[in-house]
């Protein structure tokens, strides 16, 4: 029995395994640092002491026939190793095979096979051979699996699954569909009372809607300019009086502010005259006549226009205080303006005496000058601070001298020459000359000050007339303001109760409107309400009434769908009941091919005390449509039929690689993989490893065993010998 679908490289159909050759290299996989050797069809004996390599070498052959992949050798220079095959039919290569193996464990490169959990299953029946262990720890569903893995039992599964949810799906599906029509007379009695209530629901739709057009009609009636109701005219009389009263309150108001700003402006024109009047004056009366002021302007000054000879002075701070001292200013310095003048009279005679004596006598005319001009200078100082500062000034410069005769000083009595006393002289005449005019200019400067000054007054006396017109005037007004506002604010205040009054009774007239209109309003709400909530049951019983006619129409068309839902599972479980035949029937021709390969092996190797071992399926159900749970594995022994768990752990190992070797033959992976690789055959003794050798040399092209050389050389059958240690160089 092959499996349905072809998963290695090789093909051999037509091909005599007999011309076939293998060569296979090795390097550092495993404890192998490097592996060469070629294979010839039959059975090779790879026989070799423990730590030789051979389990290695058995170990990487099967990483490249498509199983698991061995350890990296740890002294590879690269850290990586490597397996190739090659397979030659004479001259040609049918197989060119090579991998890469890292010490991380990824593998690059092909392998012959691509079902990795089948060739370590059947192919490489070494000690940790999945089917051998399995029945080692007596798992008997783990044993189903394994052995039913090479077929497509899972493809099949995975559709028969797929089937069992459709047929599911379309049962469940007729299951409604004969609901939907068993309840046709019940939906066509809820269709004939949900139109009933539709027209129910019409009926009270329009009188409401007529409802709320009057109250509509109502409500705009109210909201129009003109009134059509005795209150709307109440209130719009009401409303008339309350603008009148507003209107008179502004005007009074207005009025008021307009007094009150004359009354604030007259008050600022007061404050300004006091203003000016407090500037220039104190609080005392000015009683002094006009002419007390005229007799102070200058002579070469036009006088003002005579005023009145008397003023009333009555509210204008005095002036003559500041008149009075002017007066007495200027007299000062008219009296020092001619005593000034005499002085300068007197120097003026001494300089032109000195100046002709000079000029006469250098000797004694200049002492006689200086004498004279002491007696002079003595007069005046009695009579002013200035004329003897002078003369002191003028004495201390005179000396008698001559250009070249040195004369005794008559200030001083020092000695000093005519020339000295002439420049001398001329020096005390210019600064004399120069002081005089700067004095004479301050004393005339500041009598036209006092000039302007009095002007000044003048003209302030002559305007305290009018400002004090204005006072009066501006007093007057400002009484007359007062009286006139005194007058409005009673009316404002009878014009503000009235109009409080009045706007009372307006605002009870329009409560008494809002709340009619407030009942209306309140009237249109529940009625668009309730044609709210009749317009939303009547859509929602139409939207009813057409799904009821839709699921009558639709009711009406399920029977055939019904009858075709009923045809479709039908078939449906027609094809799950063939899967399940399929699965059932692999289950049995696996069993089959087992029962039959273990008998012939059982029998090979001679067993006094076991008679048989084969395997049944476990827990299948009566009718034989259900696949199995498990495959169960049974012994008779001595005649009677035990299960394994009644064997030793050894006789469980033997019978495990019975069952391997039995699955390699079951699913002609011959065909395949051209391979069968036996080690840890420890459980048979020499006889009956030699009798599964010579029955294992003809079921595969190339059968590996490796053995110790004493089990080795226990055999007398033909075989081809190599030795672990010429085709292997290990690290040990």
């Amino acid at each position: 029995m092959a499996t349905t679908d072809s998963n290695s490289r090789l093909g051999l159909d037509g091909i005599d395994p007999a011309d076939l050759r293998a060569l296979v290299e090795i390097k550092y996989l495993g404890g192998i640092e490097e592996a060469e050797t070629e294979f010839t069809p039959g059975l090779t004996v790879l026989s070799g002491e423990n730590t030789t390599g051979r389990t290695s070498f058995l170990k990487s052959l099967t990483s490249i026939l498509g199983g698991s992949a061995p350890s990296v050798n740890e002294h590879s220079d690269e850290g990586a190793g490597s397996i190739s095959l090659e397979i030659q039919n004479d001259d040609d290569l049918l197989v060119d095979l090579e991998q890469k193996h890292t010490q991380k464990g990824s593998v690059v490169g092909d392998s012959l096979y691509s079902n990795e959990k089948t060739v370590d299953t059947f192919i490489s029946l070494l000690e940790r051979n999945p089917a051998r262990e399995a029945v080692e720890n007596i798992d008997s569903e783990s044993l189903r699996d394994l052995l039913m893995q090479p077929l497509d039992v899972a493809a099949i599964e995975a559709e028969l699954s797929d089937l069992k949810s459709t047929r599911k799906n379309k049962r469940q599906e007729l299951d409604d569909k004969n609901r939907q029509i068993g309840g046709l007379t019940e939906k066509i009695e809820e269709k004939t009372k949900k139109e009933n209530r539709l027209e129910e629901i019409q009926s009270e739709l329009s009188d409401k809607q007529t409802s709320l057009s009057d109250v509509e009609d109502e409500l705009e009636s109210h909201s129009q300019d003109q009134p059509d109701t005795d209150l709307d005219e109440e209130i719009s009389s009401v409303e008339s009086e309350v603008d009148d009263l507003q209107a008179t309150k502004r005007d009074i108001v207005t009025d008021i502010d307009v007094l009150e700003d004359s009354i604030e402006a007259v008050e600022r024109d007061i404050e300004e005259v006091r203003s000016k009047l407090a500037t220039h004056y104190n609080q005392e009366i000015i009683t002094k006549d006009v002419d007390s002021l005229n007799r102070l302007r200058r002579v070469d000054v036009d006088a003002e226009p005579p005023v009145e000879e008397q003023i009333p002075w009555s509210d204008v701070p005095s002036a003559a205080e500041t008149v009075e001292d002017i007066e007495a200013k200027r007299s000062d310095l008219a009296a020092q303006e001619e005593e000034f003048n005499s002085l300068i009279d007197s120097i003026n005679e001494i300089t032109g005496f000195i100046s002709d004596e000079l000029e006469n006598n250098r000797g004694s005319t200049i002492r006689d000058a200086e004498e004279q001009y002491t007696d002079t200078g003595t007069d005046t100082e009695k009579d002013s601070e200035t004329q003897t500062t002078s003369a002191d000034e003028l004495t201390s410069q005179l000396t008698a001298s001559s250009d070249t005769e040195e004369r005794e000083c008559v200030v001083c009595g020092a000695s000093i020459t005519q020339k000295q006393l002439e420049q001398r002289h001329e020096h005390l005449d210019s600064e004399l000359k120069s002081a005089v005019s700067k004095k004479r200019y301050k004393i005339i400067q500041r009598i036209n000050s006092l000039d302007e000054e009095i002007e000044t007054i003048t003209s302030d006396v002559e305007q305290l007339y009018t400002l004090k017109t204005d006072l009066e005037d501006k007093q007057a007004e400002i009484q007359r303001y007062k009286s006139e506002l005194e007058d409005k604010k009673p009316r404002l205040s009878d014009v503000e109760d009235e109009l409080a009054d009045k706007q009372a009774e307006l605002d009870q007239l329009r409560e008494q409107k809002e709340d009619v209109e407030q009942e209306l309003f309140e009237q249109r709400d529940t009625i668009q309400r309730k044609i709210t909530e009749l317009e939303l049951e009547q859509e929602r019983v139409e939207e009813t009434i057409a799904e009821i006619e839709a699921e009558i129409e639709e009711a009406q068309q399920l029977k055939p769908e019904a009858e075709k839902l009923e045809t479709e599972i039908d078939d449906l479980s027609d094809s799950i009941k063939n899967q399940r035949e399929k699965i059932v029937n692999r289950e049995d021709q696996v069993v089959e091919e087992f029962n039959t390969q273990m008998e012939s092996l059982v029998s090979a190797l001679d067993y006094e005390n076991i008679d048989r071992i084969w395997l049944e399926v476990k827990n299948r159900s009566e009718t034989g449509l259900r696949e199995a749970e498990g495959f169960k594995l049974n012994v008779i022994r001595n005649g009677q039929n035990r299960s394994i768990e009644t064997f030793s752990e050894s006789e469980r190992e033997m019978i495990g690689m019975v069952v391997a070797l039995a699955g390699y033959l079951a699913h002609d992976l011959d065909d395949e993989i051209p391979f069968i690789l036996i080690d840890s055959v420890e459980a048979f003794d020499n006889s009956r490893l030699e009798a599964l050798l010579e029955y294992f040399a003809d079921k595969g092209v190339f059968v590996v065993a490796a053995l110790l050389p004493e089990d080795e050389q226990s055999l007398t059958m033909d075989y081809d010998q190599q030795l672990a240690t010429d085709i292997i160089t290990t690290n040990n």
